[in-house]
């Protein structure tokens, strides 16, 4: 149902084994995540799919264009699950 922050560790781990994954930067703003991960071709398609309302964050609309990845964006110390549209899941993993 999209309610990320509702499952255990070890639910995360089943339902996004096999999900594209990428290193994740604290402190680095949204936009260059979205780009340099692959998730947006460019930063003029990355600020369309945020205002757009196409991006969560664990399940949370990203709205903010000025929006860094904090503490408080990850989950299990670990995590931090984007999605793009409906269906499309990335998984970002703390260095």
């Amino acid at each position: 149902k999209g309610d990320i922050n509702s499952l255990s560790l070890e639910e995360l781990n089943d339902a996004f084994k096999g999900i594209p994954s990428f290193d994740i930067d604290m402190g680095k703003n949204i936009l260059d995540v979205l780009v340099d991960n692959g998730i947006a071709q460019s930063k003029r398609e990355a600020r369309e799919f945020i205002t757009a309302g196409s991006i969560t964050i664990n399940g949370s609309k990203c709205t903010d264009l000025e929006h860094t990845i904090s503490r408080d964006d990850i989950l299990y110390d670990k995590y931090i699950i984007i999605r793009k549209g409906k269906k499309k899941y990335f998984v970002g993993l703390l260095k």
